[in-house]
C-alpha cells in the first residue's frame, strides 16, 4: 500500500530530495534493503547523472535525514524511518526449536 510521509524540517527541500526519499521508500517495499539507496541506484532508477544523485543525498545527510554507511568500497545511504517501518512491519524470525536435553 501507499505510505504517507510527513516531513517536518526547518529547511526547504526540492523535488530532487523528494524523489530520493520516494526511491528509498520503495526499497522498503522489496526492491532492495529497507531504506537503503546508493548514488548508483538513484542514478539508474531516476535517470540522473551520478553527481545530481550525490548532491541530493549530501543535502539529506547534512540535514540529518539520511545516514552514510561506507564499507568494502561501497557507500550506502540509509533512511532510518523507512528501515524502521519495515522492521516493525516484518515479524522477527522464530528461533529454531530446541533439541532434546543433553544427558
Amino acid at each position: 500500500g501507499k505510505t504517507t510521509m510527513v516531513l517536518s524540517v526547518p529547511v526547504e527541500l526540492d523535488n530532487d530530495h523528494a524523489a530520493v526519499m520516494e526511491v528509498a521508500n520503495r526499497t522498503s517495499s522489496g526492491s532492495g534493503a529497507p531504506g537503503e539507496v546508493t548514488v548508483e541506484s538513484l542514478a539508474s532508477e531516476l535517470g540522473w547523472p551520478e553527481e545530481r544523485a550525490r548532491r541530493a543525498l549530501e543535502r539529506l545527510v547534512a540535514e540529518g535525514m539520511a545516514w552514510v554507511d561506507s564499507h568494502g568500497g561501497r557507500t550506502s545511504y540509509w533512511f532510518m524511518s523507512f528501515w524502521l517501518e519495515e522492521r516493525l512491519r516484518t515479524p522477527p524470525a522464530q528461533p529454531p526449536p530446541l533439541g532434546p536435553p543433553l544427558p
